[in-house]
């Protein structure tokens, strides 16, 4: 019996009766990635939030941090009245962190 997979990001169709699928995958992942030649770079930014959060908003905010893939960890710069700053690592660009922290209620992303 022939195996057929079907690879909704290539045009390629396989067809063997010994296929395997994990090795495949991963050498259709890697040539996406060569293809396309983007780095991956871990970045350090900072999300700068009102200083007027109250308990729910902010454990909310540290609960989607904590939850996300897309955060490789986080932590508290400075919390006052003036300001709650943290700081954050992710694989993200500066666009799309930057959406991501304003989807969480900051004000500011550097």
């Amino acid at each position: 019996m022939r195996a057929i997979l079907f690879l909704l990001l290539t045009s390629y169709v396989f067809a063997e009766s010994d296929f395997d699928f994990s090795n495949a995958m991963l050498s259709e992942a890697l040539n996406e990635v060569a293809n396309v030649s983007n780095k991956i770079i871990k970045r350090t930014y900072k999300a700068i939030f009102r200083p007027d959060l109250n308990i729910e908003e902010i454990e909310l905010i540290f609960n989607k941090l904590s939850e996300s893939t897309d955060v490789l960890n986080f932590r508290v710069l400075r919390a006052n009245e003036e300001t709650l700053e943290l700081e954050y690592q992710s694989y993200l660009g500066i666009e799309d962190s930057a959406k991501f922290v304003t989807s969480l209620g900051a004000i500011k992303n550097i």
